[in-house]
């Protein structure tokens, strides 16, 4: 994923989880005015990785996401039946350094939302 518009990055996903298309990924806030932009998932998949440095100007990458060849149910129900030693771990390393948020609440209209002073 590429960043629409410029600003400081509040992530809402981790390196490791599994993501359906559509949930909010991260929210851009602008350096110059009181606006923000929520960026979804394009496609469902397991987020790789994510920049650790919170500003972005426009079309810098802010998320990989892999597209596995498998349902992402069937993925969900093997890491929920006991995820190995090695997803733990490659999941606290990439996550070390990436800070969540919870997603902002939806505005009734339009993509854009203005923060809160």
């Amino acid at each position: 994923m590429r960043a629409s518009h410029g600003g400081l990055l509040r992530f809402h996903v981790a390196p490791g989880d599994v993501i359906d298309e559509g949930v909010d990924v991260v929210t851009i806030d602008s350096f110059f005015t009181q606006e923000s932009h929520t960026m979804r998932a394009p496609v469902g998949g397991i987020v790789l990785g994510m920049p650790t440095l919170p500003a972005v100007k426009p079309g810098d990458a802010v998320c990989h996401i892999a597209v596995p060849d498998r349902p992402l149910d069937d993925i969900r129900a093997e890491i929920a039946a006991g995820p190995t030693d090695l997803h733990r771990r490659i999941q606290a390393q990439q996550a070390h350094d990436v800070p969540l948020v919870p997603p902002p609440t939806r505005p009734a209209k339009g993509g854009k939302k203005k923060r809160s002073s």
